[in-house]
């Protein structure tokens, strides 16, 4: 025990340069792992007493990708470590290295399998890890209602325009679509904001029939169709107004 304390106190004191050489050429032996109680291993670092001013010990289990991990930091002259929360059966890496004036000594590297059978060790130096526990989940809130529409009515009908109206009984949307087609038979759509129920569809052409769709937009989804046709109104010429009125 005295050869052990004037060695760490040399290893202490010394320089950083002479320092490096002494624990090069001194016999350093490896620290070993041994089982523990259930969940838990054992590290044996009576080798490494007196070698550094303290001594770390990082451990990941390795089933998983981002498995679970820790570091525990123990003082260089503890001869037993615990290393407890540890899950019965699973595989871990476990790394020890020294320290000695904040610059790692040696590392050494360890592939262990948690013991799932509880047995009793010697001393032992006892580290808390504290677990940070996960704050609970805020209460998901009930997802919005789908909306729904209703029916597509035809009002007001003129040689060159109509008045489409339609319901929503359900829900609320964002905005909404009309569909048709021209006197040329090309496609065209007329955007509406999600408050309005009624459109008023210009630039027909007299006495043709139509076919309206309507769908809602909802979260950017297009959400039901409604349909409706109609004829427009026929285009009475002039001359037949002034012999109506005569």
């Amino acid at each position: 025990m005295v050869a052990r304390a004037i060695l760490s106190y040399l290893l202490r004191r010394s320089p950083a340069a002479l320092r490096h050489q002494l624990l090069q050429q001194l016999p350093h032996p490896k620290p070993h792992l041994m089982p523990g109680a259930a969940g838990e291993a054992l590290v044996d670092l009576e080798g490494l007493r007196g070698h550094a001013e303290a001594v770390v010990i990082r451990y990941r289990l390795l089933e998983e990708p981002e498995g679970a991990e820790g570091e525990l930091r123990v003082p260089g002259d503890a001869a037993l470590v615990r290393v407890p929360g540890l899950v019965p059966g699973a595989r871990y890496r476990v790394e020890v290295h020294g320290l000695v004036r904040g610059h790692v000594s040696k590392s050494y590297t360890f592939l262990v399998t948690a013991d799932d059978e509880g047995r009793k060790g010697g001393w032992i130096f006892t580290i808390c890890i504290n677990h940070p526990t996960a704050e609970p989940a805020p209460p998901s809130e009930e997802p919005p209602t789908k909306p729904r529409l209703g029916e597509l009515k035809v009002s007001n009908v003129t040689p060159s325009s109509v008045q489409l109206e339609w319901s929503v009984p359900e829900g609320t949307f964002d905005s909404f679509t009309v569909q048709y087609r021209d006197a040329q038979g090309q496609p065209q759509a007329l955007a509406v904001d999600g408050g309005s129920r009624t459109v008023t569809v210009t630039g027909l052409s007299p006495s043709r029939r139509y076919k309206f769709n309507l769908y809602g937009v909802w979260g950017r989804k297009r959400v039901g169709l409604i349909s409706t046709d109609t004829i427009t109104g026929e285009d009475i010429p002039r001359s037949a107004h002034a012999l109506c009125r005569q």
